[in-house]
């Protein structure tokens, strides 16, 4: 076959080219549609794609954490989720109404558990100790500790703490000290109390004058119990002290060795005009001081501090006046949306969102099984993603330069017109290793893609596989030839046209023309790939 004859593709380029007008006219009603979903698509995400998706967090945040919090009761206590049910509903309850959250009040139950209380003491105790916390201005946790603590050193039953919480919070709201510092006198004190017989609101308002005598913590509560023990005891020194002074033991002591009352005890002191010395056989010589300095000039402001400690309610009473105003407007705001949050949670989200996480870490231990290789492919992968979003914004900023700069190139390339002519020359010459480096390169293509695909079938589940499965490709138009006749074209024009309308390439091959041979187009327009190592577009 003589080189340069001819092969028309008219029918095949016709049959495209009936599609092209179409096309091309409808392309400005296709731009206008896709701006004008950008800007539906813009508003939809921002106003709302963006704020469901923060809702979405925000519940499985709120959500998750209470239920850890809950979850810390069950692993302390060791009872089932239906056994802390009504605990779940008070801590739920009790954050829509304090200044702490329904997460907050879960991690003073976990407290109170580890105190050892009960699910009933625990239920009996939350609020009061949600008050206390609130009146001291100090974590639950803290709060829950101290309160718990100054329960069980005084031997006092989960009842009795609100009535506690109500004497603990007036003290620090009038004497010097605040409830860390009490929590930690209590800790040697109440049960020096309790074991003498000694009452939680004169322990504590004792406890309170020491404080404003700059007797604190620690150091208080330790001064406290020796001096308790010093006086039960009833050495010989301490009843020679008393009878010095006119007090009978039966005044101190009852018949079991209890304080009658430790308050009357240092009024009696006072009355009798008691010194130094009398304070230090009866107290101790390392109780003395804290004691004499609660005493004071006159017994009169003990009486009244213990007073005011008997006013029932106050912890409640304080909390109620913190929620008041801006800052418990916004508190209570807070708390109404961690529990929708929660609620939002509890109607499957937090379940389908578990049930990913669990996804995503049996995804990647498996990774972890591939082979090096593999996951080296992977991480290349990866890193192209990574890099491909940049690089398509530097090649977009640069569309406009190539624009401006289309027409000098244009004369150059006129001035260059012998270089490409020899260009092309060369090019003839090593086509054949371009069309073998070009099968090389297509084959590594498909490696790639088996590979990806096969990665993707182990990692995706199925039914996004499924969703992802349904990418069309081209079609491809294999066009014979012989010398003087027609190439023939087993594509239908239908088929072809189906193909262009969802943007398919229309690939035509030319197994049996001889090399040199030219192909012609009388169409504008067309975009046909040649299987002799390049493609061609006819000039518009």
């Amino acid at each position: 076959m003589a080189l340069g004859q001819s092969f028309s593709l008219a029918v095949v380029l016709s049959g495209i080219n009936r599609l092209t007008g179409p096309l091309n006219r409808g392309k400005g009603d296709l731009a206008k549609f896709g701006k004008a979903a950008t800007r539906v698509g813009t508003a939809l995400t921002l106003g709302v794609t963006v704020p469901l998706i923060g809702m979405g967090a925000g519940a499985i945040r709120a959500a998750a954490g209470f239920e850890h919090g809950m979850n810390k009761v069950r692993a302390i206590t060791g009872e089932t989720k239906e056994a802390i049910k009504p605990l779940s509903d008070e801590a739920r309850r009790l954050g829509k109404l304090t200044q702490f959250s329904a997460t907050e009040a879960a991690d003073g139950l976990a407290r109170l558990s580890q105190q050892g209380f009960s699910l009933e003491e625990q239920f009996q105790s939350l609020e009061p100790v949600l008050n206390l916390a609130a009146g001291a201005d100090i974590g639950i946790a803290e709060s829950a500790a101290i309160a718990a603590g100054a329960l069980r050193g005084m031997r006092k039953p989960a009842s009795d703490m609100a009535g506690m919480a109500d004497v603990m919070a007036k003290a620090i709201a009038s004497s010097g000290t605040n409830l860390l510092e009490l929590g930690e006198a209590l800790t040697d004190a109440a049960p020096a109390a309790a074991q003498s017989g000694i009452a939680f609101t004169e322990t504590v308002a004792v406890l309170g004058k020491m404080a404003d005598n700059m007797f604190l913590g620690t150091r208080a509560g330790n001064a406290f119990k020796r001096g308790i023990v010093e006086l039960t005891k009833f050495a010989p020194r301490t009843e020679q002290a008393f009878a010095r002074l006119g007090i009978k033991r039966s005044q101190i002591l009852d018949s079991q060795g209890n304080v009658r009352s430790l308050i009357g005890t240092l009024e009696l002191l006072q009355k009798a005009g008691a010194g130094t010395r009398d304070f230090i056989d009866i107290f101790g010589a390392r109780a003395f001081v804290p004691f004499a300095a609660a005493a004071g000039k006159s017994t009169e402001e003990l009486r009244k501090l213990e007073a005011k400690l008997s006013e029932n309610g106050f912890a409640a009473k304080q909390a109620g006046i913190l929620m008041s105003g801006t800052t418990g407007a916004l508190a209570r705001l807070r708390a109404s949306v961690e529990d929708l949050g929660i609620r939002i949670g509890e109607t499957g989200l937090l379940d389908r969102f578990r049930e990913l996480v669990d996804w995503l870490a049996k995804t990647i231990d498996k990774f972890g099984t591939l082979s090096k290789s593999t996951q080296r492919f992977s991480l290349m992968g990866a890193g192209v993603m990574i890099v491909l979003g940049p690089l398509l914004l530097a090649f977009g900023a640069l569309v406009p330069l190539f624009t401006v700069l289309g027409a000098k190139i244009v004369a150059v390339g006129l001035l260059l017109g012998p270089v490409i002519a020899l260009g092309v020359s060369l090019w003839r010459t090593f086509r054949d290793v371009f069309k073998a480096v070009r099968r090389g390169f297509a084959l590594t293509v498909s490696d790639i893609k088996s590979g990806l695909g096969s990665l993707a079938r182990m990692i995706l589940p199925d039914w996004l596989l499924n969703l992802l499965g349904g990418s069309g490709g081209g079609v491809r138009a294999a066009v014979s030839g012989s010398p003087g006749g027609r190439p023939s074209l087993p594509v239908t024009a239908e088929r072809m046209a189906r193909a262009a309308a969802h943007d398919a390439r229309v690939r035509v091959e030319l197994p049996n023309v001889p090399r040199g041979s030219r192909v012609t187009t009388e169409n504008s327009g067309v975009d046909f790939e040649l299987d002799l190592g390049f493609a061609m577009q006819a000039p518009s």
